[in-house]
């Protein structure tokens, strides 16, 4: 074999590695090799029935909590928490922060599976300038803690506080991670709503 067909050959080679790596992250990206759960439950815990631990989950829709438990079509429920919705400068700027989740329970594998959802949009005057800002992140967030504050002429003309915020995804997920162990269910994050959902 003369060196042009080797070459020939490692360049081709070389594609079909490429194409593989590029398969693999795309089946990464959607979640086809995501932990759906059924090994981790909790030691010493007898899982309670399906039915008692939403039960309990679902009483954490409450006014003590800052987020909202709403019915859903694919998944158990989902989680919705409006963290800033606010307009100033006579209405010419505003800003709305949302974290969103989707909870699904597998009963066969007692698993509690939750994917998580930050939307935030900023248009006008705002704490980082004059603009317009859009930012989505949909799948696992492992650390994010946050304080703002802005005070400026509100929509109605007055000078005031416009927001003032604490915002920490533990502060959610933590909560329906210990119900779930505490009742012998598994808690695992999944990176996309497809598999926080019956399907």
């Amino acid at each position: 074999m003369d060196a042009e067909s080797l070459m020939g050959l490692a360049g081709g080679l070389i594609g079909l590695i490429a194409a593989a790596i590029g398969i693999y992250i795309a089946f990464r990206a959607f979640g086809y090799f995501e932990y759906l759960g059924g090994s981790n439950i909790p030691a010493g815990k007898r899982p309670v029935p399906k039915s008692e631990l939403m039960r309990r989950l679902r009483r954490l829709g409450n006014r003590s909590n800052p987020f909202k438990i709403i019915d859903s079509g694919k998944s158990d429920f989902e989680v919705d928490w409006t963290i800033i919705d606010a307009k100033w400068l006579l209405g010419t700027s505003w800003a709305n922060k949302k974290y969103h989740a989707w909870l699904y329970a597998d009963d066969k594998r007692k698993t509690v599976r939750y994917c998580e959802m930050i939307t935030e949009w900023k248009a006008g005057i705002t704490d980082s300038g004059f603009g317009f800002r859009a930012t989505l992140f949909r799948g696992v967030v492992l650390f994010q803690k946050e304080r703002a504050a802005m005070w400026s002429i509100d929509k109605d003309g007055k000078i005031g506080k416009i927001y003032d915020y604490k915002f920490d995804p533990m502060d959610v997920k933590g909560i329906f991670k210990r119900i779930a162990n505490d009742n012998g269910w598994e808690f695992v994050q999944v990176v996309t709503p497809m598999h926080a959902s019956h399907e």
